[in-house]
């Protein structure tokens, strides 16, 4: 195989799938790791080289930690409330 991109065709093409494409597979890997909260968007930024810009504006959603700091004052302004 002399190129990524040729061999990631070939592949996706013998298999049936449309679509696929280097970028397509970055994707779904930065999606599925961020998924899995097991690193923040530093670490991932670095692994994927990939800047933590863009992991914040197209994936960090998808993080069980996204918005952790804002359910966390609410949840203390309810307590505060209730209490």
């Amino acid at each position: 195989m002399g190129s990524i991109k040729t061999g990631i065709h070939r592949a996706a093409e013998r298999a049936g799938l449309d679509g696929v494409t280097p970028h397509v597979l970055k994707h779904t890997a930065i999606t599925w790791a961020v998924m899995s909260g097991h690193a923040d968007v530093e670490e991932w930024a670095g692994f994927f080289d990939t800047s933590p810009e863009t992991i914040r504006r197209h994936y960090w959603h998808h993080s069980p930690r996204h918005q952790a700091r804002a359910v966390e004052a609410i949840e203390r302004r309810g307590q505060q409330l209730c209490g």
